[in-house]
């Protein structure tokens, strides 16, 4: 691939795009990284190509690439909000759904029967954990619900939606968090071992 595009700013714009990572697990490679905060996670850039040779796939932004468009962060930022949703649309899927597709293990096999579990990703099923970034998906689920929604980072690429029916207890969820990272998720692909809350009132996600 003729990498001569990517010194063009004019040339890649359209195509900046977000992705989640754990702050903490990631924080040597942020260093060199434009990114932003949000909660203990940091919203980091790529431009998403497309070529008929390579198909499709990203190149992440560094610091020196920034520097080279004159640009800033906050630039990068208001691209990707407006590129990455429609570039990389959502989906939101029953937990049951997701399984059969992968033909992974049955919900009866592991106890997960009867809770009204979505997972929240995009049409790519990669990097999609920051669909809960995108304006108005959360608040619309949770209205669809009619109830606020616990948040469970399952990777990097999908996050799991519970609804908040007030018999939920949060540290068994966390508990549930840690040991599925631990035990089944890939060490690069792990987003955090948090436990976050959308509350429908405020339209705000935080750690729970």
């Amino acid at each position: 691939m003729d990498m001569g595009f990517f010194r063009s700013f004019e040339k890649v714009r359209d195509r900046i795009c977000y992705r989640l990572v754990g702050r903490d697990r990631n924080r040597e490679l942020l260093e060199d990284m434009p990114h932003v905060g949000f909660l203990d996670m940091a919203v980091c850039f790529f431009y998403a190509y497309q070529d008929e040779a390579f198909g499709e796939g990203s190149i992440p932004v560094h610091n020196p690439h920034m520097e080279a468009w004159e640009t800033d962060t906050a630039e990068l930022l208001a691209l990707a909000r407006r590129n990455t949703r429609r570039l990389f649309p959502w989906e939101c899927r029953t937990l049951e759904e997701v399984l059969d597709e992968l033909d992974g293990p049955s919900v009866q096999e592991d106890g997960w029967i009867g809770l009204p579990l979505r997972v929240l990703s995009n049409d790519r099923r990669a990097y999609g954990a920051a669909c809960l970034l995108y304006p108005g998906v959360l608040e619309g689920i949770a209205e669809k619900e009619g109830c606020s929604l616990y948040i469970l980072p399952s990777s990097i690429h999908e996050v799991i939606l519970l609804p908040d029916d007030g018999e939920i207890v949060p540290d068994e969820l966390k508990k549930m968090v840690a040991e599925v990272n631990r035990s089944y998720v890939a060490a690069e692909e792990v987003l955090t071992d948090s436990l976050y809350y959308f509350n429908m009132q405020n339209k705000e996600v935080v750690v729970a």
